[in-house]
């Protein structure tokens, strides 16, 4: 169907000619778009990149402060 709105009308009759009727509105719409918008993936590069650093400076200030010589130790 094209886009818009359709009013369907379903009769039925059984072998007695009792009759039931129904209407039904259709709204055919315009599909979603699934690409995420340019803000929302700058947001999210700049999280992750940010995330990294954190991530990469957490590692070298723990393997720099594990690697210094305790005070009071001559080598």
């Amino acid at each position: 169907l094209e886009l818009g709105i359709y009013v369907y009308q379903i009769v039925i009759y059984d072998a007695s000619g009792n009759s039931a009727t129904d209407t039904v509105l259709v709204f055919v719409v315009e599909e979603p778009s699934v690409f995420i918008p340019l803000e929302y993936t700058l947001v999210i590069t700049i999280g992750s990149m940010v995330v990294i650093i954190v991530v990469v400076g957490a590692i070298f200030r723990t393997r720099v402060q594990g690697s210094s010589v305790p005070q009071g130790y001559n080598w």
